[in-house]
């Protein structure tokens, strides 16, 4: 029998212990554990992408639903908003460069103006909803 050659680290394998890649590729166990890892990483970047749309969107909701007087729509949203972006805000601050290297400038940029926005939309909404800053909608 003859040995294969690892694709990730060159090292010579015996037959029992390769492993292969998604594409087909012949891996080490070393290798395939540091390339689910770095799926798994970048999986958790598009997360953190994922959840600052979500502020976003639910802000933009949360406010539609205030605007047409439907509380339970508005606080559902503000809610979703508020811990989407939250845990959008905390990731890019506290996860230094373990899932943010996954993440290129524009979708860094990306996460951040839809967290702000999301967070002060819903900030708004909320001192709109307790008559702290007045809201009025004149409709003809």
């Amino acid at each position: 029998m003859s040995e294969s050659i690892c694709s990730g680290c060159t090292k010579a394998l015996a037959p029992a212990d390769v492993l292969y890649t998604g594409e087909a590729k012949i891996v080490c166990a070393e290798c395939a554990g540091k390339a689910e890892i770095s799926r798994d990483e970048a999986r958790s970047a598009r997360n953190i992408k994922r959840a600052a749309l979500t502020c976003l969107a639910a802000a933009v909701l949360g406010f539609g639903s205030l605007v047409t007087m439907f509380a339970l729509g508005f606080w559902a949203c503000a809610v979703i908003s508020v811990s989407a972006g939250l845990f959008a805000a905390s990731s890019m601050l506290t996860n230094g460069e373990r899932f943010l290297r996954y993440l290129s400038a524009v979708d860094k940029t990306v996460i951040w103006v839809c967290t702000l926005g999301g967070l002060g939309i819903a900030v708004f909404e909320t001192l709109s909803m307790f008559a702290i800053i007045p809201l009025l909608f004149h409709f003809r």
